[in-house]
């Protein structure tokens, strides 16, 4: 775009719409049951200018009101609309023409009720993108910016919010309001809480981009339904945790996606790529809205640095609750190292006896020395974090002194838990100004801390993979076009021009062929149905295995006649691989998020599994070999009971090849390989798949 929507123009009329100076109400009016006066009732704490629009009232809740927006005096920074959705083109018209800065649509009935809504919706996002004003919705709860004591939200009641570190970014605007909720009853305050309805124009994108630059936003809490720039939305992210965490609930855990005719579409369903897609650009991604509120409200306090793996230590002043946190701590994969021995005998000297003390660290009642107990485990290197859980006692321990004294001796962070019969909130809020969070239970306790550990460690491997540069070998002659439908040979022709390994073959076009086929090989063969539209061959009868004379062959190649809704019948004669492993290598070109590649453990049981690792390209060897050791079968390919490892360099390569072919050819739409088998010199593809977009 130019002229008046260019993305300089664009980018600071956002800044306007979420800080504004002045704000004008059209629709404004006294009656209380309606938009217009909550609108009004919402802006009361606000310290800029309100100006009601109504031509048919003097005043609207003490405020001077105005007869349209082209009688105002200055250009208002945000326009809010009371106003039924079918006028909203016209206002918006009036208000792009006043100069405005951003429009704040509520109203329903556009994009989400049909092609009626649509087209009422791409009127309106015309009129705002030829004049660069920001649209925030429409069908949006709008947002509250307690950092400028700013409502622009139509809900009741959200003027007692607390300023905070938090800022949300919600697709539903109940979502938004509820996560917002969460944190205040949590004791935590938000920034800003935008809920983005349509998102019509601004997008998560740009709230995100937005929020990286906002001094008052420490964390970023992201709410998502679906994903229509994947793509943009992962770089976003990135540029994000390089400067605050991420935290991110993505909703649609039973969404397949588009892609689910083979094992790679099941596995690749957006929901799987959006979580994939999340963490590896540095989100913590959770599963709910109270583990978003939680794990952003720690987030805020304080931050791991970068680290492969982070020790924790768990100091607590009764011994079952200890074991709970550290049983959480382990089942999710939280190192609880062992304390250096002059740590554990300095620890020896401040508690009594009968205490275990090697982490976690039973103090037993807390004493006078519990200060200087947590000093002690955080002075050790193995250490990076330190949880506390103590029941509330005063009379035996002044929790808040001695965490804020502890707080400002060290750059660790430090969480802790409480419950008691006395309001506790006062102590979290202010321990969370001196860094340390503070929640109220065991399970709260040990969530904030792995979320503060998968934030450092998705940074530790974000630095270690900078600098990798794909090694996929590719070929010299690929072809330019593809043909709409491939069969297995044609697929293992172009994955062989890629450097993947394929076994010697012969497709027959009839059966006397095959018999031919059958005395140039070694036997025993392979026998397979070649036929496009069968995608998964040996559910129908087309993969026979071990032939090794006449006889087996036409009993082969009569199953194979007899499998029904069949094309021109051909054949595929193969040499026979033994192996160790079987895994699963594919790929996808989506529409949102790109090339995306997988892999996981493979064979007939790999959805049964669900044993596989999800990341989009660009894939260094760095990230492909983290994919293969990230599964759940890792031992099956780097030793184990003695047997050597597998060839993992070869895996990690013929990932790299899946991405340039999807890179090159992004008319494919799928590409797979079930199974490539390992040995631990070997590596071949025993059957491929490749779909195009039709």
């Amino acid at each position: 775009m130019d002229g008046g929507g260019s993305e300089t123009i664009r980018r600071a009329n956002l800044g306007r719409a979420l800080k504004p100076r002045s704000i004008a109400v059209v629709g404004a009016t006294n009656a209380l049951e309606k938009a217009g006066a909550q609108a009004m009732a919402a802006l009361m704490p606000f310290p800029g200018t309100v100006y009601p629009i109504n031509p048919k009232a003097d005043e609207v809740m003490g405020r001077k009101c105005h007869a349209s927006l082209a009688a105002l005096p200055d250009a208002p920074d945000l326009v809010i609309l009371a106003v039924p959705g079918h006028v909203v083109p016209a206002v918006a018209a009036e208000a792009a023409e006043a100069g405005a800065g951003g429009l704040l649509v509520v109203s329903g009935g556009f994009a989400e009720s049909g092609e009626q809504g649509k087209r009422l919706q791409d009127a309106l996002l015309e009129t705002c993108c030829l004049s660069g004003m920001r649209l925030l919705g429409p069908n949006t709860s709008g947002y509250v910016a307690p950092v400028n004591q700013c409502i622009a939200s139509f809900a009741p009641g959200l003027d007692v919010l607390a300023a905070g570190p938090v800022g949300v970014v919600a697709q539903s605007g109940g979502i938004n309001l509820s996560i917002t909720l969460l944190l205040h009853q949590m004791g935590v305050g938000v920034s800003y809480a935008v809920g983005l309805g349509n998102a019509a124009d601004v997008t998560a994108i740009d709230v995100i981009d937005f929020l990286i630059d906002d001094p008052e936003t420490r964390c970023i809490a992201l709410h998502l339904e679906g994903v229509a720039d994947g793509r943009l939305l992962f770089e976003a992210v990135a540029r994000a945790v390089h400067r605050k965490p991420v935290v991110v609930f993505p909703v649609g855990k039973e969404d397949v996606g588009q892609f689910a005719q083979s094992h790679t579409g099941n596995l690749m369903g957006s929901h799987a790529t959006t979580v994939a897609a999340m963490r590896q650009a540095g989100a913590v991604v959770v599963d709910g809205c109270e583990a978003l509120a939680l794990a952003a409200a720690a987030l805020a306090c304080r931050r791991l640095p970068p680290l492969s793996n982070p020790g924790v230590a768990v100091i607590t002043g009764q011994a079952g609750p200890g074991l709970v946190i550290a049983d959480r701590l382990k089942a999710a994969r939280v190192d609880v190292p062992q304390l250096r021995p002059e740590t554990v005998a300095r620890l020896g000297e401040l508690l009594p006896p009968l205490t275990f003390v090697q982490n976690p660290v039973d103090t037993g009642r807390p004493g006078p020395a519990f200060g200087d107990v947590v000093r002690t485990v955080l002075d050790d290197d193995r250490i990076d974090a330190a949880l506390i859980f103590a029941l509330d006692e005063p009379s035996a321990l002044d929790a808040e002194a001695v965490l804020k004294s502890v707080a400002a001796g060290t750059e660790k962070p430090i969480v802790f838990a409480s419950m008691g019969t006395r309001d506790l909130s006062g102590t979290r809020a202010a321990l969370a100004k001196e860094g340390v969070f503070a929640t109220d239970s065991p399970d709260a306790l040990a969530a904030a801390a792995i979320a503060l550990v998968r934030d450092s460690q998705t940074r530790g491997r974000i630095a270690a993979r900078q600098g990798g540069a794909s090694s996929a070998r590719r070929s010299s002659t690929s072809p330019v076009a593809l043909p709409k439908r491939l069969d297995e040979a044609t697929a293992k022709e172009l994955l062989a021009g890629y450097g993947v390994r394929t076994p010697r073959r012969r497709v027959c076009e009839t059966r006397e062929a095959a018999r031919d086929a059958l005395d140039a090989f070694d036997r025993p063969v392979v026998v397979k149905v070649l036929d496009p539209e069968i995608l998964h061959k040996s559910d129908v009868g087309g993969v026979h295995l071990g032939i090794d004379g006449i006889d087996g062959l036409e009993r082969a190649l009569d199953a194979i006649d007899r499998i029904p809704g069949a094309s021109a019948r051909r054949y595929l004669i193969e040499e026979m691989t033994r192996f160790d492993t079987e895994l699963l290598v594919g790929g996808i070109n989506d529409a949102s998020w790109g090339a995306c590649l997988t892999v996981g453990i493979g064979g007939v049981f790999t959805e049964v599994m669900a044993d596989t690792a999800t990341r989009v390209a660009p894939l260094t060897p760095v990230d492909a070999r983290e994919m293969l050791l990230s599964l759940n079968g890792a031992p099956l390919l780097t030793g184990y009971r003695g047997k050597p490892a597998a060839n993992i360099d070869g895996i990690v390569d013929t990932l790299l090849a899946l991405q340039s072919i999807l890179t090159d050819f992004p008319q494919i739409r799928e590409i797979e390989i079930n199974p490539l088998v390992v040995r631990n010199d070997e590596v071949i593809a025993l059957d491929a798949l490749i779909r195009t977009a039709i």
